[in-house]
């Protein structure tokens, strides 16, 4: 199994490609109609799966939707440094540059973020046992 890519975030279109080769010669194999690919949360839950025919020349290419309302399925660990990864998009779904300050329950600044490509970035932080944290973002325009 292929993706395009290692990492995605909710609302991207996931590439696969599949292909099913005899484990001695490594020689294509065409004894399925179809391949399917099942997509998992951490909590061992299906979340998509996917039925892929292969192409002509044997190869089983296709793709996944993850939802906008897909869990991002990390935890932050208590104690330990944390890097926290977003993407920011506008109504069009289309990257939005961002600022913005992460609080924690008491409403105490924790971190400040901005992001760096497409409305994409990453903020660092070290999260305590048992607290809640919110970001206020803003974007550049007026």
């Amino acid at each position: 199994m292929q993706t395009d890519k290692p990492h995605y975030l909710s609302g991207e279109r996931m590439w696969l490609r599949a292909h099913l080769v005899d484990a001695l010669n490594h020689r294509p194999m065409f004894m399925s109609r179809y391949v399917y690919v099942e997509l998992f949360n951490p909590f061992g839950e299906l979340v998509r799966r996917a039925q892929i025919r292969p192409d002509s020349t044997g190869a089983y290419a296709g793709y996944i939707d993850l939802d906008q309302g897909l869990p991002e399925g990390g935890w932050l660990v208590p104690g330990q440094v944390c890097r926290v990864g977003f993407k920011a998009v506008n109504p069009s779904g289309t990257g939005e540059e961002i600022s913005g300050t992460v609080y924690n329950s008491r409403e105490e600044e924790v971190t400040r973020f901005s992001s760096l490509k497409l409305g994409m970035g990453f903020f660092v932080f070290i999260p305590a046992e048992g607290e809640r944290y919110h970001a206020v973002c803003a974007t550049g325009r007026a």
